[in-house]
């Protein structure tokens, strides 16, 4: 990406479409960052459940050790998703940083541009858009 001071020189289109990709991105990871919390809700709801399941059961029962690995396993994924949150959510602010520091009559000008761009640009851009930002969470969740 070039240095802030040669945005004054970019063209209008070029404003517009670096805005309309930021957004793009914007939406997914807010969609993402939104699934994570679903998911750690479930994950935590099924640690207290088997927490709960556990101080009811005979302290001599076999299901104690299962329950316990199990609460384990929760936990370990708890904290991953916990993890992984925490990452999206960083870029959900860059993102919203990043749309609220484009120029106001980029953002005013989009409006317009959505209307008269033929919508096979839009939708070729946003499948690359996607694609793009599929592949970064696939990456970082595999280096987490």
């Amino acid at each position: 990406m070039e240095n802030k001071n040669s945005i004054s020189s970019w063209s209008k289109e070029k404003l517009e479409d670096q805005y309309l990709r930021l957004y793009d991105d914007y939406l997914t990871l807010k969609k993402h960052a939104c699934k994570q919390e679903d998911r750690i809700k479930k994950m935590a709801t099924k640690i207290l459940r088997l927490a709960n399941d556990k101080k009811d059961s005979d302290p001599g029962t076999v299901w104690k050790e299962d329950y316990q690995e199990q609460i384990e396993v929760l936990e370990r994924k708890n904290a991953t998703l916990t993890r992984k949150l925490a990452l999206v959510q960083n870029q959900l602010n860059v993102q919203k940083q990043r749309i609220g520091s484009a120029p106001l009559s980029a953002r005013k000008a989009s409006s317009a541009t959505i209307q008269t761009t033929s919508r096979n640009s839009l939708v070729g851009e946003k499948s690359m858009n996607n694609s793009n930002v599929i592949q970064t969470l696939r990456f970082q969740n595999s280096a987490l």
